[in-house]
């Protein structure tokens, strides 16, 4: 006996109540959300969470008697439902979380809530909903099962029901396991997708890098061979000047010798210039060239690559996109059974390791939209 509870009782008593809160999470997403969902993290008509939080609160306040009516005051009663019931969802939301890496529902956009397991809110309506049980449905509960089932034939149902959960719970675990494999692999296929397509962008930058790299240095060679021809320009010019004015003093009495001597210089001068102007354009002629040489076969080296590298890449992206959709399709495939069953029963479900990819698998079942 427990608080008045016998074994037989207790186990029947979870049984319905659990029944009971699936029933509930049915109806009430029916009517919220238009959609008829098995709701629960079990495959099966039950939601466990509602057995223990209403044995819980018949085990740890001793409000049921014997018969099956309230003995504890209704604000009393309220108080302890709503701590206990609130409790035992608390530890169920922490425990599916470290053992699947999981948020299964979450209340953080809800006022006063405790790091989205519980809030006020749903609080508050556990503890109305413990003083409705206790006080009003209990009493025919119990007629209507442990009381009118004798044990003799009631132990062997239990027994069958019992095995189903358990057999049920294997399955769902090994379902929710194989989800966070099929996750995992889905992260890493799209980690190598990625890796693809960097490894082209890196081919295209490292060859833009190069190229501009030699561009920048033809244009320096140039306009250094034009500074030098303008230097030596300028020299030469200066040089001639001071050449002229001596030759010009020297020749100062003879008008028609200084004329011809100084057309003779201008004339030498503008040939000597004229070579050099010549010979720095042959200079910037041959440095355009083998600049242009350089960036055409950089271009064409890129160019051969890159056609090499995104074919390659192409043909690898194509294998992994294929092997990606298989992946989600055999996830998705079952609306009633398996991952895709969980995630639909939880529209509010994340994970912790595979965010993207679960927030894929809800798209393509558009949920959250």
């Amino acid at each position: 006996m427990i608080t008045g509870m016998t074994y037989y009782q207790i186990l029947w008593y979870f049984v319905i109540y659990s029944f009971a809160g699936w029933t509930i999470e049915v109806v009430f997403h029916a009517v919220s959300l238009g959609k008829v969902i098995n709701r629960g993290f079990l495959n099966g008509p039950v939601c466990p969470v509602y057995g223990f939080g209403v044995l819980s609160v018949f085990a740890l306040t001793g409000s049921i008697d014997t018969s099956g009516a309230g003995k504890m005051n209704p604000a009393l009663l309220f108080l302890l439902g709503m701590i206990f019931a609130t409790l035992v969802e608390l530890i169920a939301g922490w425990m599916l979380d470290k053992l699947f890496h999981a948020r299964w529902w979450d209340y953080s956009n809800r006022p006063l809530n405790f790091h989205g397991y519980i809030c006020l809110m749903f609080s508050i309506i556990w503890g109305l909903a413990i003083v409705f049980v206790v006080d009003v449905i209990h009493p025919y509960i119990q007629k209507a099962s442990a009381a009118a089932i004798p044990e003799k034939y009631g132990w062997p149902v239990l027994a069958v029901i019992y095995a189903a959960y358990l057999a049920d719970l294997v399955v769902t675990v090994l379902i929710v396991t194989n989800m966070n494999r099929r996750l995992t692999e889905l992260d890493e296929i799209q980690k190598s997708m990625r890796i693809v397509s960097d490894g082209l962008s890196e081919v295209l930058a490292d060859t833009s890098i190069r190229t501009s790299q030699v561009i920048g240095e033809g244009r320096v060679q140039a306009s250094l061979a034009r500074a030098e021809f303008r230097n030596a320009a300028s020299e030469k010019k200066a040089e001639l000047a001071e050449a002229a004015a001596i030759r010009k003093a020297e020749l100062g009495a003879s008008v028609a010798v200084k004329k011809e001597e100084m057309a003779g210089l201008v004339s030498s001068a503008t040939g000597r210039v004229s070579g050099l102007a010549s010979s720095a354009s042959d200079k910037v002629t041959e440095l355009a060239s083998s600049t242009s040489g350089r960036v055409s076969g950089l271009a064409s080296s890129a160019a051969e690559k890159v056609t090499e590298l995104a074919s390659s890449a192409s043909e690898k992206h194509a294998q992994l996109q294929k092997r990606y959709d298989a992946l989600i399709s055999s996830l998705l495939k079952n609306r009633f059974f398996g991952a895709s069953r969980i995630i639909r029963a939880f529209p509010d479900l994340r994970s912790r390791d595979h965010r993207d990819s679960l927030q894929t698998l809800k798209e393509r079942l558009h949920i959250n939209k």
